[in-house]
């Protein structure tokens, strides 16, 4: 008869989140992780990822922070677009001439016309910073993303870019899980 044998609740949590990642994708598992529960704090899961796609560690912070993250969904496949899945859900990082920028089925943060989405979730995160150009197109973007050459930086590889853009988004996510707690 062989003894049970536990996993750590770090490695049980790692396998369990990288399921969840693997089924639904990142932003249902971060909805999944946000759903409210009877008798909980407000404790939290959160996905941490870096340059290279999902790293398989989770942990958990005590907040009350509420801000937003803007949620759209691809209407319908296009050829042209082949890093996006139909009816699948991104979390908005900025609007740059009126296009999305969207972590994209690939993990890179690539602009998309807004035409190709509907809207499922229309709020955006408060500290964005909106500007409008000489012909009306916006431009919305976290402080920190709000630079000019900021992504020619990061698809660069410019490690300062690199690490402020992983910076905002992690913690983008963090802040939209922790919304609905």
């Amino acid at each position: 008869m062989k003894p049970n044998v536990f996993l750590t609740e770090e490695s049980l949590t790692a396998k369990a989140i990288e399921i969840l990642i693997n089924t639904l994708g990142p932003v249902e598992t971060s909805r999944f992780l946000s759903l409210p529960r009877k008798n909980a704090s407000n404790l939290s899961g959160v996905i941490i990822f870096g340059s290279q796609g999902w790293i398989k560690t989770i942990f958990f912070i005590k907040s009350s922070t509420n801000n937003q993250i803007m949620i759209v969904r691809l209407k319908q496949k296009n050829t042209h677009y082949p890093d996006l899945t139909t009816g699948k859900q991104y979390a908005v990082i900025g609007i740059e001439a009126d296009d999305l920028r969207v972590l994209n089925d690939r993990g890179y943060p690539y602009l998309y016309p807004e035409t190709l989405f509907d809207i499922a979730d229309s709020r955006e995160p408060e500290a964005w910073i909106t500007e409008f150009g000489d012909d009306g197109e916006r431009y919305s973007y976290p402080p920190t993303l709000n630079s000019c050459g900021f992504f020619e930086d990061f698809f660069d590889g410019k490690k300062n870019a690199v690490k402020k853009f992983w910076q905002v988004v992690n913690q983008r996510l963090i802040s939209g899980m922790l919304k609905a707690s």
